[in-house]
């Protein structure tokens, strides 16, 4: 489930090396390994909330597809309403803002309260554009706001940093993804998108598809259906995903049939350690599923894209994950190749 959590985290240096193209209606990403090497197979990243032009995505793919020799795609699912890298910025200062006055944040349901989205202060109802102070990590004007609640106009950049309305810019972003990217309007792009490449791109390739936060629940869909051609045979070879958000618990995971692996931190506040025994649980009842599920210690929601390179232990986390996923297409895309 969307949350804070899904909106903060640290964005990367990097430059990406891969091209942009429109592939099957879509603008997509391409990731490919070196020219010298065959290609073992064919990847698609269903991104997490920033979306197909993040930066830290992009880089992920271009490694993935060094590391493995894979060609990887990576397509503008979400029709051009993505998180901005800004609300990522803003997002931690709002929270320890909050935390600092004793006002609590939820970090979950906030999809189903968008429509009254309101945080509890001390002895009254604060609704979230009340002021906030200005981020030292943010300088763009472009939202700033101030006058009282209920009467909403622009200032002027002499405006006092108290009076700065930064989590209305937040919600500004945050709300249309949570409408306009719910899993009912962008699946079909996705099953469309992956269904075309297994048809055309991927006909004699294996085909693996990996999820991150947002992107998670459309991997764990798209590991239970058939091939579009060969009933007898699946749409994708194998799976990955890491600290998804709003998985359908038992159902979706009781569906897969794709050899599945799964990355979570032990500190994720939107799957938690009851979910992820739950999820380990139904994964270990299908004896003809081939799974695994790695838990990160210390490890938090978004680790695996937005993990801080600045923290030794964050960095090796996300590369572990990387490494994780890299091994798990590698060894079933071998297998489909010797089948």
């Amino acid at each position: 489930m969307s949350c804070p959590a899904c909106f903060q985290g640290t964005i990367h240096d990097g430059t990406p090396s891969g091209t942009e193209t429109e592939l099957h209606g879509l603008p997509t990403y391409i990731a490919c390994p070196p020219s010298d090497v065959a290609i073992k197979g064919i990847i698609v990243i269903v991104p997490d909330a920033v979306g197909w032009k993040f930066t830290n995505t992009r880089c992920l793919a271009d490694e993935m597809a060094k590391e493995g020799n894979f060609k990887v795609y990576l397509p503008e699912f979400m029709n051009g309403t993505h998180i901005s890298c800004k609300t990522i910025c803003v997002v931690p200062d709002i929270l320890e803002w909050s935390r600092a006055r004793g006002i609590h944040v939820p970090l979950r349901n906030v999809r189903q309260n968008v429509a009254r989205y309101r945080v509890l202060g001390n002895d009254s109802e604060t609704v979230i554009w009340d002021p906030l102070p200005h981020p030292p990590s943010v300088h763009d004007n472009s939202c700033c706001i101030s006058t009282r609640p209920g009467t909403l106009k622009k200032t002027d950049d002499n405006i006092s940093e108290e009076t700065r309305y930064y989590a209305l810019r937040v919600m500004f972003h945050v709300v249309p993804f949570l409408y306009r990217c719910r899993f009912s309007v962008t699946w079909p792009r996705v099953h469309d998108f992956v269904t075309a490449v297994r048809t055309k791109e991927a006909r004699d390739l294996p085909l693996g598809a990996a999820g991150y936060c947002w992107g998670g629940k459309h991997v764990v869909n798209l590991a239970s259906l058939p091939h579009p051609d060969d009933p007898q045979k699946l749409l994708i070879d194998a799976a990955f995903i890491a600290h998804p958000g709003n998985l359908d618990l038992p159902g979706e995971i009781e569906r897969i049939k794709a050899p599945f692996s799964m990355a979570i931190g032990d500190d994720d506040y939107v799957v938690g350690m009851k979910e992820v025994e739950k999820i380990k649980a139904l994964l270990a009842k299908k004896e003809d599923l081939k799974s695994d599920a790695v838990v990160y210690p210390g490890a938090k929601h978004g680790f695996a894209v937005r993990g801080n390179p600045g923290d030794e232990k964050d960095k090796r986390r996300g590369e572990e994950a990387r490494e994780q996923a890299v091994r798990w297409f590698q060894r079933w895309f071998g297998r489909v190749e010797r089948e």
